[in-house]
């Protein structure tokens, strides 16, 4: 409510956290959004919010569709992370994603790209997620995720115990010490 009521957002929306170049692949999902927006009669009342650096061209006939806020403070993403029906991560390029896991934190479901093998394994292992390849797969999980929100939040939830049961430190320190002394055993 503190994120909604400070920007002046109110009903769904799909965040994009990071920063805003084609090497996270922004730019298809402006396109993306741009199509749904149109598509769908004004993104069935959602909007796409874009949190980070960079700068960004939104195409202008989906204007109303995008609420570009740059850099915010911590609490302010936090806060925006909680509220978002929808976490999305284009990136085919990702080695772990530290967005996708603070998405999950907040118990928000993600749409990443069906391209980026971590991620997708990350959403397959969680069941914190679904993934698109193109415009119609898109379009198709975010209509999903928007009309069962009772599935939606399950996945938001899957995502967060996956992360607390696999990224915490008392889960983390053993496995790099497992690491070290398989290498100092092969010297």
């Amino acid at each position: 409510a503190r994120f909604r009521l400070q920007y002046g957002i109110d009903g769904p929306f799909v965040l994009y956290v990071g920063r805003r170049e084609p090497g996270k692949n922004t730019p298809l999902l402006l396109d993306y959004w741009a199509r749904y927006w149109r598509e769908t009669g004004q993104g069935r009342g959602a909007r796409l919010v874009l949190l980070g650096p960079g700068e960004v061209a939104l195409p202008a006939a989906a204007a109303d569709g995008f609420v570009d806020l740059g850099f915010v403070p911590a609490q302010d993403k936090r806060d925006a992370l909680a509220a978002a029906a929808v976490f999305c991560l284009p990136s085919v390029n990702e080695s772990f994603s530290i967005a996708l896991m603070e998405s999950w934190l907040h118990e928000t479901p993600a749409l990443v790209h069906g391209r980026c093998a971590v991620t997708v394994e990350h959403c397959r292992k969680s069941n914190g997620g679904l993934y698109f390849t193109d415009y119609d797969e898109f379009a198709a999980t975010l209509d999903y995720l928007l009309d069962h929100p009772g599935t939606a939040a399950r996945m938001g939830q899957g995502g967060r115990r996956y992360v607390l049961d696999n990224y915490q430190w008392p889960r983390v320190i053993p496995r790099y010490r497992e690491l070290f002394s398989r290498v100092a055993a092969q010297q």
